[in-house]
């Protein structure tokens, strides 16, 4: 009995055409979902610079205030750096929402590109899109936009804030605002009188203000406040405080002006490693940042004009505006802060001491003060009348941060 031979050349065939739309498949992976792959990033950072554009517009009106045509236009910001990068509206969609702490502005692109090799076995197009949402904050203040803030770090029993001396004061656009936890947070000692037009708010509780007008004593929640990042001194020149005229620069020994001395502290900023004392004379500093990196403070008397800079007329080494910031007291600095004014006298700005007390005072005429205080405690004290004017357009406006969320 005969047996014909059994022939392989048909399995062959078959294996031959698997091995080969297994290697297409692998190819087209390769290729098309590399492209794919690539698309996907550059679409995702087209949405990511369009959400930020639509995003930095808001914030750059912020402090004038935000209503539907400012929305529009952040729209339209985000819409057209979309366009620039190749993407119509056609493909992108940009939407601005806001809830109470933020604004959020979304941008998502939803695209396609032509198959290369899947088309083999996929003949419609590779879609791939991609999302990104940046979170603008609020918020246009400093320190809960207070005239007074106590950080509240020092050891109880003293409190965050300190109304004592015989004169009458007045708190105007604001409250003011203790950190501390001790009881009391906030005291009035003396009998002063006086009136705040916002409210006293404390963690700790709050010593009976008797005469002391104003909207309400309020038991508040501490706040974890987060402090600006410091100035940056590098590049700035080393300096003496010898002659009538001083340049903004790194002063090693520190600034002291006395006698009937007349100075003026061009527009800059000023990194003070030693004490900044003025005592009697004449004092002008238009647009001036003193950074104090070592030593205190000390303004006791003379005609004084110190005021902040404002408009962004310089910036420091980083570089960053200090639009409003008219004395910061570096993080590790344990040093105080006495401005002793007269009548004579004009102080401008935000007051920043992280660890250390300020205190207002002053004799004879009424003292006014158009100054925001943030220190870890602050004390008004004193024979004459002080009169604290907050201005918001007028104390320090922190950077605005704009996250991207996705």
């Amino acid at each position: 009995m005969g047996f014909g031979k059994r022939t392989e050349k048909g399995q062959v065939l078959v294996l031959l055409t698997v091995g080969i739309i297994t290697l297409l498949g692998f190819t087209a992976l390769a290729i098309d979902g590399g492209r794919l792959y690539s698309e996907r990033r550059t679409i995702q950072g087209v949405t990511d610079t369009s959400s930020l554009t639509g995003g930095l517009y808001i914030a750059q009106h912020l402090k004038d205030g935000i209503n539907a045509s400012v929305m529009a236009a952040a729209e339209a910001a985000a819409y057209q750096r979309a366009e620039n990068n190749g993407y119509d509206p056609t493909v992108t969609k940009v939407f601005i929402t806001d809830d109470a702490n933020y604004y959020y502005v979304r941008t998502t692109i939803h695209t396609s590109i032509p198959p290369t090799i899947v088309q083999l076995v996929y003949d419609g197009p590779l879609s791939v899109a991609a999302t990104s949402e940046a979170r603008v904050p609020k918020s246009t203040v400093f320190a809960l936009g207070q005239a007074l803030v106590s950080l509240g770090k020092g050891d109880c029993p003293h409190p965050g804030i300190s109304f004592s001396g015989t004169a009458d004061f007045a708190v105007h656009n604001t409250g003011i605002f203790s950190n501390s936890n001790c009881n009391p947070s906030i005291v009035f000692n003396g009998g002063p009188s006086g009136d705040i037009d916002g409210n006293i708010s404390a963690v700790g509780t709050v010593n009976p203000p008797g005469g002391v007008v104003s909207d309400g004593v309020v038991n508040a929640d501490p706040i974890d406040f987060q402090p600006p990042e410091q100035p940056n001194c590098d590049g700035l020149t080393s300096r003496t405080d010898s002659g009538n005229n001083l340049l903004p620069g790194i002063y090693a020994n520190g600034i002291s002006i006395g006698g009937n001395a007349s100075v003026n502290l061009a527009p800059g900023l000023y990194c003070l490693d030693n004490d900044f004392r003025i005592q009697n004379g004449t004092t002008v500093g238009n647009g001036v940042t003193i950074y104090m990196r070592n030593g205190g403070v000390t303004v006791n008397g003379g005609n004084n004009t110190l005021t902040a800079p404002y408009e962004n007329i310089w910036q420091d080494a980083t570089p960053r505006y200090w639009n409003g910031m008219l004395f910061f007291f570096a993080y590790n600095n344990n040093s105080d802060l006495l401005l002793n004014g007269n009548g004579d006298s004009t102080y401008m700005g935000t007051i920043f001491n992280y660890n250390g007390e300020c205190t207002l005072s002053g004799t004879g005429d009424a003292v006014a003060f158009n100054t925001q205080l943030v220190c870890d405690k602050i004390e008004l004290s004193g024979t004459a009348d002080l009169d604290i004017t907050y201005n918001p357009e007028e104390q320090y406006l922190p950077p605005t941060n704009i996250d991207l969320m996705e």
